[in-house]
């Protein structure tokens, strides 16, 4: 049977497409009682701050980045675990769970977060989309009160291409 993959999966998983070596974790039994959840409390803890300190050094994430992205990974591993927990999978496969989860779990849970941090901060020198005009963040419904009507993300993304484009194009 299927199952949802564990905030240790997705760490592991992380860890290993980045490149990031941990003498702590460096074979498949030790990953997988790791995975299993077989530690001891407190060497969990040390290996999930070893994982997670080797992830924000390969990606070159700053101390502050690194606290705000900790407290957001805190709740997703909360969120998910509370998914693990409460999902039966019946007899979906792998592949359909992921794909579930991620079409309706993770990637709206990302968006969520990129949102937040694509907002202007005095902590932070730019937001994320920075070269999206209209000062807001594209990817999620927008309520245009001029209008008085829903703006969808797609639809707001290829009038902005178009734009480009047809101003690319009275430039030559």
């Amino acid at each position: 049977m299927a199952r949802i993959p564990s905030f240790e999966d997705f760490l592991l998983e992380v860890q290993q497409s980045l490149g990031v070596e941990n003498p702590t974790l460096s074979t498949t039994p030790e990953k997988r009682r790791f995975s299993d959840l077989r530690l001891p409390l407190d060497k969990h803890i040390e290996t999930c701050q070893e994982l997670l300190d080797g992830i924000y050094e390969a990606l070159g994430i700053d101390e502050l980045a690194r606290r705000d992205l900790s407290s957001n990974l805190a709740n997703v591993q909360g969120f998910n675990k509370a998914l693990e927990l409460r999902t039966w999978t019946g007899r979906a496969n792998q592949q359909q769970v992921l794909w579930h989860l991620l079409a309706y779990c993770y990637i709206p849970g990302f968006a969520r977060v990129v949102a937040n941090w694509s907002l202007p901060a005095d902590n932070r020198l730019q937001p994320l989309d920075a070269g999206m005009p209209g000062g807001r963040f594209w990817f999620l419904p927008h309520w245009n009160q001029d209008a008085n009507a829903l703006e969808l993300p797609v639809p707001q993304v290829i009038d902005w291409l178009l734009d480009l484009l047809v101003s690319t194009a009275i430039q030559n």
